[in-house]
């Protein structure tokens, strides 16, 4: 029971605090730039970070099939960008989420500190 226990804090418990800034920041990316129903940002990011960041086809069909094809890449392209940033903790910089102008999809600007 203890190693049980221990492992949950020292390995569960790190994975998670290290997971909710990255499900924070989608979501408020994803709000930026579309008017989403209810819950939904929260459950794309679950769905398309469970499934290698990519939006499966039977998740789009139950879930998300009133996006269209281009929402759907800018919206995983988001998810997948703030789980990179999200684990490069150890590299001293500095970054945001803007848009590439001509297709307005979502790039990550990654500068050093």
């Amino acid at each position: 029971m203890c190693q049980a226990l221990c492992r949950t804090v020292e390995e569960d418990l790190q994975k998670e605090v290290e997971f909710l800034p990255e499900f924070d920041r989608a979501r408020t990316r994803l709000n930026d730039i579309y008017d989403w129903p209810g819950q939904s940002p929260d459950l794309f990011f679950r769905v398309v970070h469970q499934n290698d960041n990519k939006l499966s086809k039977s998740n789009r069909g139950s879930h998300f099939d009133w996006m269209t094809d281009k929402e759907i890449r800018i919206s995983e392209a988001v998810v997948r960008a703030e789980i990179w940033f999200g684990r490069q903790k150890h590299l001293p910089l500095q970054a945001g989420l803007g848009f590439c102008r001509r297709q307005r999809i979502p790039i990550l600007r990654v500068a050093p500190v």
